[in-house]
Protein backbone atom coordinates (compact mmCIF):
# COMPACT_ATOMS: atom_id res chain seq x y z
CA UNK A 1 0.00 0.00 0.00
CA UNK A 2 2.70 2.26 0.71
CA UNK A 3 4.37 1.62 -2.82
CA UNK A 4 1.28 2.83 -4.12
CA UNK A 5 1.19 5.54 -2.21
CA UNK A 6 4.50 6.99 -2.79
CA UNK A 7 4.16 6.14 -6.96
CA UNK A 8 0.84 7.79 -6.79
CA UNK A 9 3.03 10.71 -5.31
CA UNK A 10 4.94 10.59 -7.57
CA UNK A 11 3.07 10.97 -10.83
CA UNK A 12 1.00 13.61 -8.87
CA UNK A 13 4.25 15.87 -8.32
CA UNK A 14 5.47 15.08 -11.85
CA UNK A 15 2.16 16.12 -12.78
CA UNK A 16 1.90 19.41 -10.85
CA UNK A 17 5.54 20.52 -12.31
CA UNK A 18 4.66 19.79 -15.97
CA UNK A 19 1.18 21.81 -15.59
CA UNK A 20 0.50 25.46 -16.19
CA UNK A 21 0.04 26.30 -12.38
CA UNK A 22 2.25 29.59 -11.11
CA UNK A 23 4.46 27.95 -8.80
CA UNK A 24 5.27 25.12 -11.34
CA UNK A 25 5.79 27.89 -14.02
CA UNK A 26 8.06 29.53 -11.50
CA UNK A 27 10.37 26.87 -10.80
CA UNK A 28 10.60 25.51 -14.04
CA UNK A 29 11.93 28.51 -15.43
CA UNK A 30 14.71 28.65 -12.55
CA UNK A 31 15.70 25.43 -14.15
CA UNK A 32 15.48 26.05 -17.34
CA UNK A 33 17.79 29.41 -15.74
CA UNK A 34 19.94 27.85 -13.77
CA UNK A 35 20.76 25.09 -16.55
CA UNK A 36 21.56 27.84 -19.40
CA UNK A 37 23.93 29.71 -16.64
CA UNK A 38 25.39 26.53 -16.33
CA UNK A 39 25.92 25.74 -20.40
CA UNK A 40 27.12 29.13 -21.15
CA UNK A 41 30.10 30.22 -23.33
CA UNK A 42 32.52 27.86 -24.29
CA UNK A 43 30.58 24.82 -23.04
CA UNK A 44 27.50 25.76 -25.03
CA UNK A 45 29.75 26.67 -28.15
CA UNK A 46 31.33 23.50 -28.04
CA UNK A 47 27.90 21.78 -27.35
CA UNK A 48 26.61 23.81 -30.80
CA UNK A 49 29.69 22.78 -32.51
CA UNK A 50 29.86 19.38 -32.21
CA UNK A 51 27.40 16.28 -32.77
CA UNK A 52 25.76 15.51 -29.32
CA UNK A 53 23.87 18.88 -29.16
CA UNK A 54 22.25 18.89 -32.57
CA UNK A 55 21.30 15.56 -31.89
CA UNK A 56 20.15 15.80 -28.37
CA UNK A 57 18.08 18.76 -29.67
CA UNK A 58 16.43 16.79 -32.44
CA UNK A 59 15.64 13.50 -30.37
CA UNK A 60 14.97 15.52 -26.82
CA UNK A 61 11.17 14.09 -27.25
CA UNK A 62 11.93 11.15 -27.87
CA UNK A 63 14.85 10.86 -25.19
CA UNK A 64 12.61 12.28 -22.58
CA UNK A 65 10.10 9.87 -23.22
CA UNK A 66 12.37 7.20 -23.47
CA UNK A 67 13.89 7.85 -19.79
CA UNK A 68 10.26 8.29 -18.36
CA UNK A 69 8.95 4.85 -20.02
CA UNK A 70 12.61 3.49 -19.07
CA UNK A 71 11.60 4.05 -15.24
CA UNK A 72 7.90 3.21 -15.56
CA UNK A 73 9.37 -0.06 -16.65
CA UNK A 74 12.10 -0.54 -13.75
CA UNK A 75 9.17 -0.20 -11.58
CA UNK A 76 6.62 -2.26 -13.30
CA UNK A 77 9.67 -5.17 -13.53
CA UNK A 78 10.87 -4.21 -9.70
CA UNK A 79 9.66 -7.36 -7.47
CA UNK A 80 7.92 -5.36 -4.39
CA UNK A 81 9.69 -2.39 -5.07
CA UNK A 82 10.26 -0.05 -1.33
CA UNK A 83 9.34 3.60 -1.22
CA UNK A 84 13.22 4.11 -1.66
CA UNK A 85 13.91 2.19 -4.57
CA UNK A 86 10.86 4.08 -5.88
CA UNK A 87 12.48 7.33 -4.88
CA UNK A 88 15.99 6.71 -5.99
CA UNK A 89 13.81 6.07 -9.56
CA UNK A 90 12.40 9.54 -9.69
CA UNK A 91 15.43 10.99 -8.50
CA UNK A 92 17.92 8.80 -10.96
CA UNK A 93 14.99 9.88 -13.56
CA UNK A 94 14.93 13.71 -12.68
CA UNK A 95 18.91 13.75 -13.22
CA UNK A 96 18.72 12.50 -16.74
CA UNK A 97 16.20 14.27 -17.69
CA UNK A 98 18.31 17.64 -16.68
CA UNK A 99 21.19 15.83 -18.80
CA UNK A 100 19.07 15.61 -21.71
CA UNK A 101 18.16 19.33 -20.88
CA UNK A 102 21.93 20.52 -20.63
CA UNK A 103 23.24 19.10 -23.65
CA UNK A 104 20.26 19.99 -25.61
CA UNK A 105 21.77 22.85 -27.86
CA UNK A 106 21.04 23.36 -31.45
CA UNK A 107 23.49 23.75 -34.19
CA UNK A 108 25.37 27.57 -34.04
CA UNK A 109 24.40 29.41 -37.59
CA UNK A 110 28.12 28.59 -38.42
CA UNK A 111 28.64 25.48 -37.28
CA UNK A 112 26.93 23.91 -39.86
CA UNK A 113 28.99 25.41 -42.68
CA UNK A 114 32.07 24.91 -40.59
CA UNK A 115 31.39 21.56 -40.39
CA UNK A 116 30.74 20.71 -44.08
CA UNK A 117 33.36 22.70 -45.31
CA UNK A 118 35.90 21.24 -42.98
Amino acid sequence: MRTLFLVGLVVALGAFLVGPAQTAVRLRGALSRMIVRLRGGAVRRRLQDGPVGPWVHEYRTALRTGLVLLAALVVIFLDRPSGGEILAIAVMLVVLLGVVEFLNQPRSPGGAAAHIGG
